[in-house]
């Protein structure tokens, strides 16, 4: 009986141990399971608008036009052996544009049709299919990634789980700020969880490791049109950012409705302003904007339901500051920056050109805001959208021009919104033209089999001091206790 109990003793306490050590390895070989995408068809969506088409108006009049390049689609891959296939829907008919196979951290491009008698892209509505997870950028005109790219454009990476918002991203990089003002350090990683990071090229080269605590950032030195593989120990969001453009910040858990949100508005030429453009969702929101540098307070205020909360330079000047955007409620946070000409108000109708996706959740009124353009997209399944009233049927993959300006949208399945800002000006003998067209873009696109997920909460920070289980703490605290059992019992058999 003795014999027994000495064994329980030692043997218990052991498997205990086992147990809390295997917690987090479990979690995470699930999380892999499920972002591996394996015997999944895995569809990307999205509208090619008519872009590289300027029409510059002078104050006699004339009307010229430039073009710079067609509208593309660029597929990286996660996997050696992709099969992809790039199909045209314009006009409810399936047309493919191109099949082809491509390896992990390769890259394959896909230009769309341009007119005949102009080097001007056609609209076209598109999907890509693959038979693996990879990664899909839209992109046109001067802000095609290429080494001599004259423009750049805002943008967050998808990270490999279909999200924006995980733990590893293999990604072409866009080009970010203006050719004549490129370092090199416009990027910049935004950790929502204690993380170790390596970056790495395309040949799995080691190239940096970076530590940082949950709620900080650091600036990246990527550079465009390069292969990078990024991985960290927790979540991680991964942007860049440039002059006259936009885009649409992913939120923490998923989605871009959320709670918290990082950004870095971005405006370094005198016309214009760097910008947060926050859309308060169906609840009063109050909202914190912070320095994530210094971790003060910037500004703050409450928001009533579906109220636009538009800050400028004029509001608070966050002219290169990473911020970190905090809410009560739900909200939806734009950020990039608005090309104003001289005595011309400075407001959200001015904000830089882009291309920027928008999930919106199934049942969930969501109110948003377009510049020039939008179009609404049933990935998962027939739609029936509601808008301001309005009601319309958006049968499975298939995509509606819908208003532009402020609207709030429901459907009864989970829809994607592209919304598109055509705002450009041109600069001639220091007088300021603007467009009518929409000079270029760029954009990751979202598959339709992830616009629905949801990340775990983040776990709590060590580095701050925040509380929460410590798994390998309880473990190694669990091994001294076996080990100090085991000796107390040795030394009892021996007295």
């Amino acid at each position: 009986m003795h014999k027994f109990s000495t064994v329980s003793l030692i043997a218990i306490p052991l498997i205990l141990t086992l147990l809390i050590s295997l917690i987090p390895v479990m979690h995470i070989r699930i999380h892999v399971s499920k972002a591996s995408g394996e015997n999944e068809e895995w569809v990307y969506y999205g509208f090619a608008p008519r872009a590289n088409f300027s029409s510059y108006y002078t104050p006699v009049g004339h009307v010229f036009t430039k073009s710079s390049g067609r509208n593309r689609v660029t597929v990286i891959g996660y996997n050696d052996s992709t099969r992809v296939t790039v199909y045209d829907l314009t006009g409810n008919k399936m047309k493919v544009i191109e099949s082809f196979t491509i390896d992990r951290m390769k890259v394959h491009s896909v230009g769309f049709p341009n007119e005949k008698e102009a080097n001007i892209s056609i609209p076209v509505f598109f999907k890509v299919v693959s038979d693996k997870p990879v990664a899909v950028l839209l992109s046109s005109g001067s802000y095609n990634v290429s080494e001599i790219s004259v423009a750049g454009q805002s943008i967050y990476y998808p990270s490999t789980d279909g999200g924006f918002a995980g733990k590893e991203f293999i990604f072409l990089a866009v080009p970010a700020t203006n050719i004549h003002a490129r370092k090199g350090w416009d990027y910049a990683v935004y950790a929502i969880e204690d993380s170790v990071i390596e970056i790495r090229d395309k040949n799995d080269k080691l190239l940096k490791t970076i530590t940082l605590p949950a709620n900080s950032s650091k600036r990246l030195e990527l550079f465009s049109n390069k292969i990078y593989r990024v991985k960290s120990t927790g979540r991680i969001i991964i942007g860049s950012w440039s002059s006259w453009s936009f885009t649409v910040c992913p939120s923490h858990m998923g989605g871009h409705v959320g709670r918290l949100f990082y950004a870095n508005p971005y405006q370094t030429a005198l016309i214009g302003s760097p910008i947060l453009l926050i859309l308060a969702q169906e609840k009063p929101a109050h909202v914190k904007i912070f320095d994530m540098e210094t971790e003060s307070l910037l500004i703050e205020k409450d928001l009533q339901p579906r109220e636009m909360w538009f800050i400028n330079r004029k509001v608070k000047d966050l002219e290169g500051l990473r911020v970190k955007i905090e809410s009560s409620e739900n909200i939806i946070v734009y950020t990039g920056s608005t090309l104003v000409p001289e005595n011309t108000p400075d407001t959200p109708g001015q904000i830089g050109s882009g291309v920027s996706f928008i999930i919106v959740k199934a049942n969930q009124p969501t109110t948003i805001f377009s510049v020039s353009n939008a179009y609404v997209i049933a990935p998962i399944g027939n739609a029936e959208i509601r808008i301001n009233g309005m009601r319309i049927t958006l049968p499975k993959g298939s995509c509606k021009n819908i208003s532009p300006g402020k609207i709030t949208l429901t459907s009864n399945e989970t829809v994607i919104v592209e919304t598109i800002s055509e705002v450009n000006y041109f600069s001639e003998a220091s007088t300021l033209y603007q467009f009518a067209g929409l000079r270029g873009f760029a954009t990751y696109l979202i598959p339709a089999n992830r616009v629905e997920l949801t990340y775990p909460p983040p776990k709590p920070s060590e580095a701050k001091g925040e509380g929460g289980l410590n798994y390998t703490l309880i473990g190694g605290v669990a091994a001294v206790i076996v080990i100090a059992v085991a000796v107390l019992v040795i030394l009892r058999k021996r007295s």
